[in-house]
């Protein structure tokens, strides 16, 4: 089943690519090159609406169980946790890039120039916070194993948050 590992390793690796360059929207900002002085301001930051937008295509993308990502009938074949790490990786990744100190920064520098134009940094948090813990609001709560790694994943990236010295 080698092909078939590298096939699914490439399919993994693409969609990864896609979530890095959306994950760049957020707390992002724009470099257009006036030449000569032409032009306005050479940066600016990604529109607020832009970068809302972005998140809520990671969560969605990312945090609702991607289960098209791994189909049992290929991670059954591949290993024994039927694709679980794939998934736990990745939306590890994608946690830990949201509350990546520089993109953080960015978003403040960015609240602090655009005042509430801005994305803000309350709002991104307020928006994983409500899509991560979604079921717990449930009145008959229930989480499989995908989005139970995902609340531990939660935990641990806020707690490395908090030891890291970050505001």
């Amino acid at each position: 089943y080698s092909e078939l590992a590298s096939l699914h390793g490439d399919i993994v690796g693409q969609f990864s690519t896609y979530i890095g360059h959306v994950m760049a929207v957020v707390g992002g900002v724009e470099f257009n090159d006036f030449h000569g002085g032409r032009g306005g301001d050479p940066y600016k930051h990604v529109p607020a609406e832009y970068q809302r937008r972005a998140v809520n295509w990671l969560l969605s993308s990312a945090f609702q169980t991607p289960t098209w990502l791994v189909p049992a009938s290929v991670t059954n074949k591949l290993g024994s946790d039927s694709g679980k790490s794939t998934v736990t990786q990745m939306q590890s990744r994608v946690l830990n890039g949201l509350w990546n100190e520089g993109r953080i920064n960015r978003m403040l520098l960015n609240e602090q120039v655009n005042g509430a134009n801005a994305y803000s940094v309350k709002s991104m948090l307020d928006t994983i916070g409500f899509e991560v813990w979604k079921e717990a609001n449930a009145d008959r709560p229930k989480a499989d194993v995908y989005r139970r790694a995902l609340h531990r994943s939660y935990v641990t990236a806020l707690i490395g948050r908090m030891g890291s010295g970050g505001e």
